[in-house]
């Protein structure tokens, strides 16, 4: 269990990494938490995203995680799923997000502006996400 949140660790990381600083500070709650508030924020938003991977492609997180192992890209699963594409896939992503931001934003805790700059590099960003692959992850 504890291998299989290091690699979901490491795809999350890899989101916030293809994402603008804004969204780092939004997936660790802010930056008035202490680090561990942070860091369980950040372990509850990985597994969030990609929980809303595994719902759109109609399988559980363990099936998802079981064929990115064999050298599939998200787009890869998502194209071989019936009535599912990778474009669908990174709308679900994207909505999922954009939930989160809204929220965010109503709370009073994100800016809309801040939004903005997030919303707007956002597609092609979780674009390169989905079509990567994750061929680091051998057990």
């Amino acid at each position: 269990m504890q291998h299989l949140r290091a690699k979901l660790a490491l795809l999350f990381l890899m989101v916030l990494a293809l994402l603008p600083t804004a969204t780092n500070e939004y997936a660790c709650g802010g930056s008035s938490h202490s680090s561990g508030i942070a860091f369980a924020s950040v372990r509850h938003e990985r597994l969030g995203l990609f929980r809303v991977a595994a719902n759109y492609l109609g399988m559980t997180p363990w099936q998802l995680k079981h064929q990115l192992k064999q050298g599939k890209s998200l787009a890869d699963v998502a194209n071989a799923t019936t009535g599912k594409s990778a474009s669908g896939l990174v709308d679900a992503l994207s909505a999922a997000i954009k939930t989160k931001l809204d929220a965010k934003v109503a709370a009073g805790r994100l800016s809309s502006t801040r939004e903005g700059t997030i919303l707007a590099n956002l597609n092609t960003k979780l674009t390169a996400l989905v079509n990567s692959t994750w061929t680091s992850w051998r057990h």
